[in-house]
């Protein structure tokens, strides 16, 4: 028979020993799973952050207002694409006209200011992010005001960028405002006589050495939205095969529908807000219409005068000894001109003397001129000059907007600047 095992005697210490071994066990087992659970948070949360929620993470926050990193980068990518069709239209232009030095210099210029933008992801970035402050700013004035932008307003706005207009091509419906008839004197009216037929009394100023440092450039409104030029029929199915096509390139470059709708939709708040804030901007200021003879010295000045007074005649005199080449061989026609587009010390002097008076030496950085004023009147300001002034307007207002608002910069933007799309040549 087989040996009985004698029954296995477990003691109350065995027992507490069990229980203890059984509780370090769990507890091992849920430090081995909190441990697994951490380092599947981590790795998820890594995926995440680099996928959801990094795109929700703020670049600027403008009053209560966030600009994400998603919206700012959208942004970027578009207007690298902009630049890169600016380049390419560009350099089509370069070719057709770059066999003349002077337009080829202008356009291989453009060429290289569009490149370095591209090649610097912090320019465009910066340019960007500038903007979407001020589309931030523009749209939190425009609730105040209780402007909107519907969805009827931004399609057709779209529309219109597509040269697609379902009602036909809208005409002017205001003319353009008519010049004042100048009103001069029989005694200029013979001086006149000695003007070249090439200059008419409504030319605009052509001095190129005594205007003021003002900023020849207008100030931007941030990117273009117009698509580049692209030939489209006037029909929905020729707007809807372009668009699409559009939808397609800027899907490629990583650009939702609906970011480029609100790049639009911004376009439109700044329009509104632009027409609002602009519209006492005056349509007609004060000008003279004068011409010079530009000297050297004091003395060539006095010289000038001395033959003027001797009845010399003024247009060969202004050929024969005037500095200013933009003009001396019209008799130093600078045309009509407002104020704030000569030097100061130049412009006080015309705008003191009467018609027909001539001034005494005038000195100004670029030397000495003699005046002479033939017309001085109310006239209508020219349209690129009127659309200058209303975007001056507009800055200047954006600027005190900003300065009274709240707005922090995040240094994640510069590590968000997208390089793509990238310019192929």
């Amino acid at each position: 028979m087989p040996k009985e095992e004698k029954p296995r005697i477990v003691t109350q210490k065995h027992l507490a020993r069990q229980e203890k071994e059984r509780i370090q066990n769990r507890w091992i087992t849920i430090g081995a799973v909190i441990v697994i659970v951490l380092i599947v948070g981590v790795l998820i949360y890594g995926i995440l952050d680099q996928t959801v929620l990094k795109g929700g993470q703020p670049v600027a926050k403008v009053g209560s207002d966030i600009i994400t990193t998603d919206e700012f980068v959208a942004s970027t990518r578009f207007y690298r694409w902009q630049l890169i069709n600016q380049y390419n239209n560009t350099a089509q232009m370069m070719q057709v006209f770059g066999g003349d030095q002077q337009f080829g210099t202008y356009f291989q210029n453009q060429l290289d200011q569009i490149s370095a933008q591209l090649n610097t992801p912090e320019t465009a970035g910066r340019t960007t992010l500038t903007t979407l402050i001020e589309n931030k700013l523009i749209r939190q004035e425009a609730k105040k005001l209780g402007i909107t932008v519907t969805k009827e307003e931004l399609d057709a706005e779209i529309e219109k960028a597509f040269g697609f207009f379902p009602n036909g091509e809208p005409t002017p419906t205001v003319a353009p405002s008519a010049l004042p008839t100048s009103t001069i004197s029989a005694d200029i009216t013979k001086l006149l006589a000695t003007l070249t037929p090439a200059v008419p009394p409504t030319a605009e100023p052509t001095a190129e050495v005594i205007p003021t440092d003002l900023p020849t450039t207008v100030p931007t409104s941030g990117p273009t939205l117009e698509p580049s030029a692209t030939p489209t029929l006037y029909t929905k199915d020729g707007f809807d095969k372009l668009y699409n096509e559009y939808l397609t390139t800027w899907k490629d470059i990583k650009i939702s529908e609906q970011e480029i709708r609100k790049i639009y939709e911004d376009g439109l708040f700044r329009s509104k807000m632009s027409e609002i804030i602009t519209k006492d901007v005056p349509r007609m200021e004060e000008q003279v219409w004068a011409r010079h003879i530009l000297v050297d010295d004091l003395k060539g000045a006095e010289d000038v005068l001395k033959r003027l007074k001797n009845g010399e005649n003024w247009i060969s005199i202004a050929a024969e000894v005037s500095k200013d080449t933009s003009n001396k061989d019209q008799g130093g026609d600078l045309g009509w001109f407002g104020k704030g587009k000569m030097v100061p010390d130049f412009e006080k002097a015309a705008f003191e003397l009467k018609v027909g008076e001539t001034s005494l030496p005038v000195k100004t950085d670029f030397g000495y001129h003699i005046i002479q004023v033939l017309g001085h009147e109310n006239r209508s300001i020219e349209d690129a000059t009127f659309t200058s002034l209303k975007d001056t307007a507009f800055s200047e207002w954006l600027t005190k907007i900003n300065e009274a608002t709240t707005v922090e910069e995040f240094d994640r933007w510069k590590e968000s600047v997208p390089t793509d799309p990238t310019l192929t040549q």
